[in-house]
């Protein structure tokens, strides 16, 4: 079954809230091996049709 949705909570970033919004963010998706992904970005793999 596939998985849609995000499988941790993120907290809300609004106005005010941006250092704490990133640090948070930052160490979430460290936790779960993807920051890589943000720091570098991705190659999307050619669909072999």
């Amino acid at each position: 079954m596939a998985n849609n949705g995000v499988p941790f909570q993120v907290p809300l970033l609004t106005k005010s809230n941006y250092d704490n919004w990133s640090i948070r963010l930052m160490a979430i998706l460290g936790a779960h091996d993807v920051w890589d992904i943000v720091e570098k970005g991705f190659n999307e793999p050619e669909n072999d049709g």
